[in-house]
């Protein structure tokens, strides 16, 4: 081999050596790379693990969970608040996670000790569990709640319980899907509540809702009770005037009072 052969044979080593050092480093960096966001809400992380998964993110930890509703089992990622005594709580949650998706927010603020709640930036499109939420936060504002889509959500039963929240704008919450709403504003303190957006078509359990409730009106004269099974403690103890709409409608709510019905 000339002299001339030596050094080419001798570059193409140098070249393909800063190749395989650089895939390498590739490797290693993606090895250790635990968030990769594809984009701002579709999260991905790696695990070794395919059971009790755990994510963090920003001030969320995620949690991989199985829910039984109804009878039937629902597999996701749960979302609650890390730091539940910050005075300000805000931010965006991821939507799926390495592919799989956020099906419950369940106790996420519960009880947080925050002046203020900001989910303005939340894409809550794919939740289908939303107990407890918000329940006992000390937050008076809760800001992004008429952009919260709500359209696939089955579970809002205490929602909102012992909250106190000066306004709660819900007149953009999509109820459609839900068929528990039992105790979900029991024991708030709520200036104003307008509830009349409500379709409650596939609610059947409403024990409780407005328990203790302090607010001023309440609006349920457009509600659908066809398939709520009963009422006990609808109103025990609230302090609004409630719109039934008329005698007949009223009547509806006070025989499933008195005489419940079951499935």
């Amino acid at each position: 081999m000339n002299k001339k052969s030596l050094i080419i044979s001798s570059s193409c080593i140098v070249v393909i050596l800063l190749i395989i050092f650089l895939i390498l480093s590739v490797i290693e960096k993606n090895n250790h790379k635990e968030d990769v966001l594809n984009d701002e809400f579709n999260c991905s992380y790696k695990t070794t693990s395919q059971n009790n998964k755990k994510y963090e993110k920003g001030n969320y930890t995620y949690s991989y969970i199985t829910i039984n509703y109804e009878g039937k089992d629902y597999t996701g990622w749960e979302v609650n608040v890390t730091d539940k005594d910050k005075e300000y709580i805000d931010g965006k949650i991821c939507k799926t996670i390495n592919g799989d998706p956020i099906i419950s927010a369940n106790n996420m603020f519960q009880y947080s000790n925050a002046n203020e709640i900001d989910i303005t930036n939340f894409d809550t499109s794919s939740i289908l569990f939303m107990q407890s939420m918000f329940r006992g936060t000390t937050a008076k504002v809760i800001k992004g709640l008429e952009n919260m889509d709500t359209s696939k959500v089955m579970d809002m039963s205490n929602m909102f319980a012992e909250a106190n929240i000066e306004n709660l704008n819900l007149t953009k919450f999509n109820t459609g899907n839900v068929t528990n709403m039992m105790f979900m504003f029991s024991g708030a303190k709520i200036k104003n509540l307008d509830l009349t957006s409500f379709n409650t078509q596939n609610v059947k359990y409403i024990d409780g809702i407005f328990l203790q409730t302090e607010t001023e009106n309440i609006d349920i004269s457009n509600w659908d009770i066809s398939k709520v099974t009963q009422v006990k403690d609808f109103f025990y103890g609230c302090t609004a005037k409630i719109d039934f709409g008329n005698e007949e409608q009223e009547k509806a709510w006070h025989d499933l009072m008195y005489k419940p019905k079951y499935d």
